[in-house]
């Protein structure tokens, strides 16, 4: 049997209803992310001799 095999866990481990309740704790999250990488992508493109927005 594979490790990735879905009947070892049962059907309550690949549920999707845990993703309605986490979405509102996730949009901060994922705003810090994108505030954070936005600079550093913009950097890598300067540095690759790109357009900023190949960057992004």
């Amino acid at each position: 049997m594979s490790n990735a095999d879905p009947s070892r866990y049962g059907t309550h481990a690949f549920s999707t209803a845990w993703v309605v309740f986490e979405y509102p704790q996730r949009y901060p999250v994922g705003l810090v992310v994108a505030l954070a990488l936005t600079p550093e992508a913009l950097g890598f493109s300067v540095i690759a001799g790109v357009d900023p927005k190949v960057g992004l």
